[in-house]
């Protein structure tokens, strides 16, 4: 059940209004190199990094689908949304301004983020594994999101940028959000209701110029200006070869997946236990830089991949690592770390040949690390 308490007047000249506490981001549009974690925003950011709400800002089909936690310990809850107008029995009530908000984890307190105006706001979470609610994107399956319970026009959403949040910072104590997740904001109160008065005037100004919800990808490297082709290619045929490459960049190389953010933390981890040295993993845009207790300074790229693909994430990483040596002093081993086991024969020729080292988990939590014979 949701909260109980007050309906809102739905009389007002305002429409009804929901705050939803989240975890922190730059630009919610995905994990990325640049907003390449969630912060806070409950226990499941906590422990992951990353969390339903990373893709609250991404369009698509000029519809942004938004998260916001319900489920506490075993329950999931629902969204009061009698106290938004709707009647008993309803599903779901529309118009709604929804107001999203996230702690700032460098100076604390809870600020404005951005929000959606005239939202439709579901009691229950929508579910992606039911065959008639497929997810919205690809990209959205990609960051490991598995429903919504908020849907608005995209261009109804404004997030604002970090230096413009400390404008509108929430308030502490008796009538006030607290610790929780959703607050409805209709108990009369002074303070509040100036707040109230004071967001909705400065989301008036800002709602022309301020940064919209963008189906933007952030690039990760020179190949995300690689567009698939429309038409789709036989198997077996001229082009089967580069639709592979195609589909393989546009699933693991033109937006950061949490699949790179997991193989990095495991390999993080590997390195600790051999005792490596200088781990640093933010010397962007090297995925990690390290020194071996036996090899030296190494820079090491992360590439997760499966079987079918590992040969172009080989390649890939090749002319990344490449690319990074350039800037780099001294002459550092080049290491390229990936999800799956390669081939014995050409793949690992590939990089060996080449002077590129090769690291794959061993099966047994650990990591391998096969480098070239001098």
């Amino acid at each position: 059940m949701g909260i109980k308490g007050k309906q809102q007047n739905t009389n007002d000249k305002h429409p009804p209004i929901i705050f939803c506490n989240i975890g922190w981001m730059k630009e919610y549009r995905g994990l990325t190199r640049t907003d390449e974690k969630l912060i806070g925003g409950g226990k499941y950011p906590a422990l992951n990094e990353r969390g339903g709400e990373v893709c609250n800002f991404f369009s698509v089909r000029r519809k942004v689908y938004g998260h916001v936690e319900t489920i506490k310990g075993q329950k999931d809850r629902t969204i009061d949304i009698t106290r938004l107008g709707a009647k008993e029995g309803d599903i779901s009530v529309s118009g709604i301004d929804v107001i999203w908000t996230a702690t700032n984890p460098v100076t604390r307190g809870r600020f404005v983020v951005g929000w959606y105006r005239n939202a439709t706001v579901y009691k229950k979470r929508i579910l992606y594994n039911n065959k008639n609610v497929p997810a919205p994107s690809k990209f959205h399956k990609s960051n490991d999101i598995h429903s919504y319970i908020i849907e608005a026009p995209s261009k109804n959403s404004v997030l604002l940028p970090t230096k413009d949040r400390k404008k509108l910072p929430l308030g502490r104590g008796k009538n006030w959000m607290g610790q929780a997740q959703l607050w409805y904001a209709d108990k009369p109160a002074t303070d509040v209701t100036q707040f109230i008065e004071k967001l909705r005037k400065f989301m008036n100004s800002r709602h022309k110029d301020a940064k919209p919800a963008s189906t933007a990808i952030r690039s990760t490297n020179r190949n995300a200006n690689v567009v698939p082709p429309k038409k789709k290619l036989r198997r077996g045929g001229p082009g089967a070869a580069r639709g592979d490459y195609l589909r393989y960049v546009n699933n693991y190389e033109c937006k950061i997946v949490p699949k790179h953010n997991a193989l990095q933390k495991r390999f993080e981890k590997y390195l600790a236990s051999i005792n490596a040295t200088k781990i640093s993993v933010t010397t962007y845009p090297i995925d990690v830089t390290f020194d071996h207790p036996e090899f030296g300074p190494v820079i090491g790229e992360i590439k997760p991949c499966d079987k079918k693909n590992i040969r172009f994430a080989i390649r890939t990483a090749m002319g990344q690592l490449l690319d990074y040596r350039q800037n780099t002093q001294g002459r550092p081993r080049s290491l390229i770390i990936l999800e799956a086991k390669p081939k014995a024969g050409l793949d690992v020729s590939l990089a060996h040949t080449n002077g590129f080292g090769l690291a794959y988990p061993d099966g047994k939590g650990q990591f391998k690390i096969d480098w070239p014979q001098n």
